[in-house]
């Protein structure tokens, strides 16, 4: 009996605890808070969630085709090219536009067209219909006439004696260079008053001219001669220049001692060659000419003054710039002015004044900075 007892106890012991052990755990809490405080290994070590973001740059485009490549190369030479002549900036040609560089070796005699031209145009720079036309049947009709007068055939200048006063100006042009040995025309772009004639947008430039540009269409005028094998030059007029020399009260101009401009015995105002600036003005004027289309770029009046009134000065005006000589002055510029102009595959002159061929090495020409 009492191990009867003794077992049932122990089966009951069992059951109790078998019970027990499969009640759920209860759940400890502690007190609510607003936020988790991270461990010292977790304020070392973020997790990449809470790092910042960083924003990737993608990647240039690659790419194996030649006319992309040179396109995406010319992009970025602009940009360099515009940061470093920042107001002289000047674009190159349009790829494919360069072309080989004209032939100007076999120029036999040439045209100064700009004086004929320009009274063609009215104020507001448009031409008008004595320019504008122009038919081959009338330039070859104004050949035969220019050939006959040549010949002195008086049948025949009598014949077509009415061309004169029925052709356009730019017929008549063409056809008298055609009929005689000229195969070059001349084309003022920058002239002897400092006015500007062909559309140009270099900020050097459009700061200082206010009037519109005498022939707006230059590429017409260029690609009509071209047409007819006719070289085109166009003439830059250095430095004698009395519109830059009036600009901001007389900045670049050569002045007398007590700062007015100087005039020379034709009253004419010049500005100073020993400034940088205008030697990049000029040159910016030069390659605006070349982007327009010119087979060649003619620098004339590329020195100082002559005459009376700049002998007496010069003695003054060379105290000012120190011991560098004026010839030297002008062949550094001549020499920055062609090297600028490569890229643009331009022909490149310059005009010197008659004196310099009869007075080679004289106290004259060193006044002037020819020799």
């Amino acid at each position: 009996m009492r191990k009867t007892c003794i077992t049932i106890l122990l089966v009951i012991a069992i059951m109790l605890l078998m019970t027990a052990c499969q009640k759920p755990e209860q759940t400890v809490t502690s007190e609510p808070t607003d936020s988790v405080q991270p461990t010292q290994t977790e304020q070392n070590n973020p997790t990449p969630s809470d790092q910042p973001t960083q924003s990737i740059s993608p990647e240039p485009t690659q790419t194996t085709d030649p006319e992309e490549m040179a396109r995406l190369e010319r992009e970025q030479l602009e940009l360099q090219r515009k940061e470093q002549d920042k107001e002289f900036y000047v674009p190159l040609k349009p790829l494919g536009e360069t072309g080989e560089k004209p032939d100007g070796d076999n120029i036999r005699a040439m045209y100064l067209v700009d004086s004929v031209l320009t009274k063609n145009y009215g104020i507001t720079g448009q031409p008008d219909w004595r320019l504008v036309r122009c038919e081959d049947a009338n330039i070859q009709l104004y050949k035969t006439y220019v050939e006959a007068l040549t010949a002195n055939e008086t049948s025949k200048i009598n014949e077509l004696k009415y061309l004169e006063n029925s052709l356009t100006t730019l017929e008549k042009i063409i056809g008298t260079i055609l009929g005689t040995e000229m195969n070059a025309v001349v084309l003022n772009i920058k002239s002897g008053d400092g006015a500007i004639t062909i559309p140009m947008q270099a900020e050097c430039i459009t700061q200082i001219q206010s009037e519109p540009p005498r022939f707006n269409d230059i590429k017409f005028l260029l690609d009509t001669f071209k047409n007819y094998g006719i070289y085109t030059i166009g003439r830059v007029t250095s430095f004698q220049d009395d519109t830059l020399a009036k600009f901001n009260e007389y900045q670049h101009a050569i002045k007398n001692p007590d700062g007015s401009i100087w005039l020379d015995d034709n009253r004419s105002a010049w500005v100073d060659a020993y400034d940088e600036w205008v030697q990049n003005y000029n040159i910016a004027a030069a390659k605006e000419a070349a982007l327009a289309g010119f087979d060649e770029i003619n620098f004339d009046y590329v020195r100082f003054p002559e005459g009376r009134k700049w002998g007496t000065y010069y003695q003054q005006y060379m105290q000012i710039h120190g011991d560098i000589r004026s010839d030297e002055i002008i062949h550094g510029f001549l020499k920055d002015a062609y090297e600028a102009l490569k890229p643009y595959n331009v022909n490149v002159s310059a005009d010197i004044f008659g004196l310099v061929a009869r007075q080679w090495d004289s106290d004259d020409c060193l006044r002037i900075g020819q020799n």
